[in-house]
């Protein structure tokens, strides 16, 4: 189900029966935050007229208990205390005394046995389309605790409310490819700072706390990545030198932890909702999105002999309204002015934009795999595309000045909304893109990437060649992709799939080929003799000699006789 926003999901499921309702709220809500499949979220979906409280139910780790009870109203309103205490009361009962619901059967037997664990965890989420305020909250998980300790529970029960803004920011998260369940963690604090301001709709709490608490929170240092879904970075490294940033904070941590909490920015977490427990501060599904390089560097240091260690980090935890657009930028101005100790890169902070998902979902389908974060080792490659280089790519094909490219300052097109916006076209990228519509910008992105592959069969064999080609590449690849396309749209009828098998097969690589030799002898030959290349080749003159003496040389032929071939080959 694809949703614009909670009001959409109501639109969609407002005239459905009360029974098929609630399903439909509840399954989007589970395959949002769990990935669930079909069959998946069938075992779970217990609900039912002597439900027992329970609507659905799953057990997503040894540990961890997980009740949802669904409401789907129409028109929301606003929740009073009553309707929730009394599915409260009847949760209790079920677990306690009598289970009503034999669907769930298994779940309730094993939740008895480890109900007086105290690592055991249970959260009673309460998904409903009404608005859920934090005073009725607060008031549940009173009851709850009191109700807990009434039948000396000795597991964990939190009241989790997923109200319509909680919607909202699932349905954001569905969008952006996040899968934030990170679950219930826990912070020891003293003093704090919090504030909920109105007109921001942004609540927020700032304290200081032990680095090696927030360290416990992970299995190892692959468990982090979960935590960073949100970050626009991904781990890039250097803790193994002595220059970098990283570096002296893994050094500072180790060496001189009392010293800690002055040299470190803090950390940024957005989360699901948090509240202050006694003197711990609990977190619901924690993102870090300042401060990821910090803990995965610290991680490493920590996990070698996991001492104690006395070092204190500010951290500031946000949970904020969601409106989709706004939410995204209010996300980018954030993180943008906090990070300041590892630089944030324009293209960083396009890493989670809509528009990049999108990219990712569609390559995805074609056998490609989108790298849009910055991190430790990640490469380009013949199925590999990193967003930089796709956008350093076919910014020189789409908008015919290779110049631009070859200056190699890749960040500036991220940074300039006129240029990202050419390449990254939300409109053209959010058009149907299936067997019949060949000529998508994914399809163009595919066709400039797979002559980008192809540079290395260019054939560059003098000396000049060579020094050139770190300039001339991008003349090479604008001239071919403008060409080729234009061929394509003249004269290209077949499906889809036989256009991308063409891409990558040996006869377009023979046509890329041939066709590039002549331009080659044209680049050599450009070059004014008192000029120097970096110069020259990054500049505009340089574009229209190239167009001038390029622009009589075709390669309709070759493409139409290495497409013949081609379909010649599956033919037998």
């Amino acid at each position: 189900m694809i949703l614009l926003d909670v009001n959409d999901l109501i639109k969609k499921l407002k005239d459905k029966d009360t029974v098929e309702q609630t399903k439909s709220l509840t399954r989007f809500y589970i395959s949002t935050r769990f990935k669930y499949s079909d069959h998946d979220f069938d075992v779970g979906y217990v609900d039912g007229s002597d439900d027992g409280g329970l609507d659905f139910v799953c057990k997503h780790d040894d540990n961890s208990y997980y009740i949802l009870q669904s409401k789907f109203t129409a028109t929301p309103r606003k929740v009073n205390f009553n309707e929730i205490k009394h599915e409260i009361d009847k949760i209790f009962k079920t677990l306690i005394q009598e289970n009503t619901n034999k669907k769930a059967d298994e779940f309730v037997n094993a939740l008895r046995r480890d109900k007086n664990d105290s690592d055991t965890i249970v959260t009673i989420n309460w998904l409903t389309t009404n608005v859920l305020s934090d005073d009725i909250a607060s008031e549940t998980q009173k009851l709850i605790d009191s109700m807990r300790n009434k039948h000396n529970i000795g597991a964990v029960i939190d009241f989790i409310p997923i109200d319509k803004e909680a919607i909202d920011r699932a349905i954001y998260d569905h969008k952006h490819d996040f899968i934030p369940l990170t679950g219930r963690k826990h912070l020891p604090i003293k003093a704090y700072i919090k504030d909920n301001n109105p007109e921001t709709s942004i609540n927020s709490i700032t304290c200081k706390v032990k680095m090696i608490d927030i360290l416990n929170w992970f299995k190892g240092k692959e468990d982090i990545k979960n935590y960073l879904q949100k970050n626009v970075r991904g781990f890039i490294g250097g803790e193994d030198t002595n220059k970098t940033i990283n570096s002296r904070i893994a050094k500072s941590f180790k060496e001189q932890p009392r010293l800690f909490w002055y040299k470190h920015n803090g950390i940024i977490i957005f989360v699901d909702s948090f509240r202050i427990d006694d003197k711990e501060l609990i977190l619901i599904n924690p993102q870090i999105v300042n401060g990821g390089q910090t803990v995965t560097t610290i991680y490493s240091v920590w996990d070698k002999n996991r001492v104690n260690n006395d070092a204190e980090v500010l951290i500031r935890v946000y949970r904020q309204s969601y409106e989709d657009s706004e939410t995204y930028e209010r996300t980018v101005e954030i993180v943008s002015a906090l990070n300041s100790q590892n630089k944030v890169n324009p293209s960083d902070l396009k890493s989670n934009d809509q528009v990049q998902v999108n990219i990712s979902r569609s390559l995805t389908k074609y056998g490609y795999e989108y790298i849009r974060k910055r991190e430790k080792n990640a490469k380009s490659s013949t199925s590999k595309i990193k967003m930089v280089d796709l956008a350093k790519v076919f910014y020189c094909c789409i908008s015919k000045r290779p110049d631009i490219s070859a200056r190699g300052n890749v960040e500036q097109l991220f940074e300039e909304n006129k240029s990202y916006e050419l390449i990254f076209d939300k409109n053209e990228i959010g058009k149907p893109l299936n067997t019949k519509n060949t000529n998508h910008r994914i399809i163009q992105y595919i066709t400039s990437w797979c002559i980008f592959n192809n540079k290395n069969k260019f054939p560059v064999k003098s000396k000049l060649d060579n020094d050139y080609f770190q300039y001339t590449q991008y003349y090479l690849i604008s001239d071919i992709y403008q060409k080729v396309w234009d061929w394509k749209l003249r004269n290209f009828e077949d499906e889809l799939d036989i256009w991308l098998s063409f891409l990558q097969s040996e006869y377009f690589n023979e046509a890329v080929k041939k066709y590039s030799k002549p331009l080659i002898k044209i680049i050599r030959n450009l070059m004014p003799r008192d000029g120097k290349a970096s110069d020259y080749f990054r500049s505009k003159e340089a574009v229209e000699d190239y167009n001038q003496k390029s622009k009589k040389i075709r390669i309709d032929t070759l493409i139409k006789d290495e497409f013949t071939k081609y379909k010649r080959n599956l033919e037998d």
